[in-house]
């Protein structure tokens, strides 16, 4: 295995994609639902290589999420998802803390370059 991605969101077509996408790169995918679920697996699995994070997630929103995972890892590397182009959006998501953010509809090339950038070298993550 190439390392593990956790990927969380609240529609269960775009967890298939990404447990398509991401097994066929070697890589273990962890996927969650919900925001609570998936801080629990954060906080007991300190091996997570790369999150991709819904922005919209039921009971919280992605930046409030966001920041409850960077208290638990300031490091690792989180990928916000959105289907929406609004610019206060994106800026709120990468000031708060996120590393890069990726657009609904997905392109398997995106996720696939994206993945490569975040996991293969970990010691010169890009901010």
């Amino acid at each position: 295995m190439n390392g593990t991605i956790l990927v969380i969101d609240d529609d269960e077509s775009i967890l298939s994609i990404f447990e398509l996408i991401l097994e066929s790169m070697n890589y273990n995918i962890i996927t969650s639902l919900s925001a609570k679920a998936a801080l629990n697996i954060i906080k007991s699995k300190p091996s997570i290589d790369l999150v991709f994070l819904d922005l919209k997630i039921p009971k919280f929103s992605g930046i409030e999420f966001l920041h409850e995972i960077r208290e638990n890892d300031a490091k690792l590397p989180i990928i916000m998802m959105t289907g929406y182009t609004s610019d206060a959006s994106i800026r709120d998501a990468l000031a708060n803390g996120a590393n890069d953010l990726i657009y609904k509809p997905f392109d398997v090339e995106d996720i696939r370059s994206t993945v490569m950038l975040y996991t293969q070298n970990k010691t010169t993550v890009p901010a």
